[in-house]
């Protein structure tokens, strides 16, 4: 009995049911091979089973086999149960985006008696069925919320404009329909340092386009300091979509005092409303700016890193 692959291109459109089912035949062909192999060891164990001839006879005369032991491989019975956890590794790989991996308890046991493996094949979420034994699909509307995507821009910015303008640091990109649904999450990260010169007030915004949508002034040392590092976070929840989407907008930015031993400054946004409208079908620009209170040159405001999961 031999297995042969049957891989369907991830462009395929039944991509989803047809990884399913090949990861069906590869449990049925390890359980084909197990009751073979146990067949086999059963007539193994037989045939060298010595035979005895009656006590009346001087010496016992044993009738071996045909074929030489010396060609008996592994006579031990199959173990179908690890088998089955390298191809639940295998689906793992071959199925992007786990969401939930199998207790610890259940490594090694054939996925399709495992009811808390959820999975993810494009947008369609799964659950295994104990009772059919078949991967059922769940609608994604009723689907807790699992990370579908993330961007990361690690390129390094940093302002110092002599102005008290709002300056550009990092920029996000969504494409369009990204975050057009009711309830989706975005977690916004980042972090970078600053420099003050006599203590500005200093101002981070979060815009989508040239729209602030969230607004944090954090109290800061008040005297001339160098690299202070901050750390930005924000959680964006659609609360209506469409041409007319918004969100309710949350987050707070922390910067350290410059001070071994002191605290830093936090402040928490104050938003009682969702912003305002933006077009979520289309693409949305999302960006971090700062600003100080007092131009100088010696005020500069540095970002590391920009993430966004959602």
């Amino acid at each position: 009995m031999t297995y042969i692959p049957q891989i369907p291109s991830q462009n395929d459109p039944q991509f989803s049911r047809k990884i399913g089912d090949e990861f069906r035949r590869i449990f049925q062909y390890f359980y084909e091979l197990n009751n073979q192999v146990k067949n086999h060891d059963e007539q193994i164990q037989q045939a060298i089973q010595p035979v005895i001839q009656p006590q009346s006879q001087a010496l016992p005369i044993s009738i071996q086999p045909s074929y030489s032991p010396s060609s008996i491989i592994d006579p031990q019975p199959f173990n179908v149960q690890s088998k089955l956890g390298i191809a639940a590794q295998a689906q793992i790989a071959g199925i992007p985006s786990y969401s939930a991996l199998p207790a610890t308890s259940q490594i090694g046991v054939d996925p399709l008696l495992q009811d808390t493996a959820m999975f993810r094949v494009g947008d369609q979420l799964y659950v295994v069925d104990q009772t059919t034994r078949t991967f059922v699909v769940i609608a994604v509307s009723a689907s807790p919320q699992i990370i579908r995507a993330r961007q990361t821009n690690i390129t390094a910015v940093s302002v110092n404009a002599n102005s008290t303008a709002d300056q550009d640091l990092m920029s996000l990109t969504f494409a369009a329909g990204d975050l057009n649904t009711l309830t989706k999450l975005c977690h916004l990260y980042a972090f970078g340092t600053l420099d003050e010169d006599s203590g500005p007030t200093i101002v981070f915004k979060l815009k989508i386009g040239s729209t602030a949508i969230i607004t944090l002034t954090p109290n800061t040392p008040g005297t001339t300091k160098t690299g202070l590092g901050w750390g930005f976070q924000a959680l964006l929840t659609t609360s209506a979509i469409g041409a007319s989407g918004n969100f309710e907008a949350h987050g707070w930015v922390g910067v350290n005092s410059g001070t071994a031993g002191s605290i830093g400054a936090n402040q928490f946004d104050a938003n009682t409303a969702v912003t305002g409208n933006f077009d979520l079908t289309g693409s949305l620009a999302v960006k971090l700016t700062i600003g100080f209170s007092s131009g100088s040159v010696a005020n500069v405001g540095r970002q590391r890193v920009f993430v966004a999961e959602y």
